[in-house]
């Protein structure tokens, strides 16, 4: 489809208010969403490029202008997942989704009004074998980086998932749910 919705749910779950962010603009699958403690960023794939990213207020407010980021050294696929941190937008994503097509996971870092930050860097390598990458969490007590990712070039398949300490070394990587069609994602509570 081509309509993207964001929706405000209270503790319970019950939703308090749902706004339009596109409307018959497609693709509208597999988006990503952050916040950084004052407003809520909705990343809507742009195909070749990257994300045209959408600013909300906490009540659900539209503000300012859609910011595209990618393209060039920093452009990516959907499936992406996006964590703010220190004062910038960490983003996870493959180069693309095309079956037995992609081979890296990236890291690309922003500032906080969406500008690259250095360049992208090779997270995960594993030539055809690698989707999406919808998970990532960065645990406090431990400083580590939790990135969650379909590890299969089929397009879907199991769910794994990889550790990163503090500065981006790989501590270990572990296939963790079989079978197809995953879409992971993760958010730690209470260090769990």
């Amino acid at each position: 489809g081509g309509t993207l919705y964001l929706i405000k749910v209270d503790s319970s779950l019950q939703r308090q208010k749902m706004v339009t962010v596109v409307e018959d603009d497609p693709p509208t699958n597999d988006m990503f969403l952050a916040g950084d403690g004052s407003k809520v960023y909705v990343g809507k794939f742009k195909p070749g490029t990257g994300h045209d990213v959408y600013t909300y207020t906490g009540d659900l407010a539209r503000e300012g202008n859609v910011i595209t980021v990618g393209g060039g050294d920093y452009t990516h696929a959907n499936g992406a997942a996006t964590l703010y941190q220190n004062g910038q937008f960490i983003v996870l994503a493959p180069q693309t989704l095309s079956p037995t097509q992609n081979g890296a996971l990236y890291k690309l870092v922003f500032d906080s009004s969406w500008e690259p930050v250095g360049t992208r860097t090779t997270l995960v390598s594993d030539p055809g074998n690698l989707s999406l990458v919808t998970g990532l969490s960065f645990e406090d007590t431990t400083n580590n980086y939790i990135v969650n990712y379909q590890h299969s070039g089929s397009g879907g398949g199991p769910i794994a998932f990889t550790v990163f300490d503090s500065s981006w070394k790989q501590l270990y990587s572990q296939d963790l749910i079989s079978g197809e069609w995953h879409r992971p994602h993760s958010v730690i509570v209470n260090n769990t």
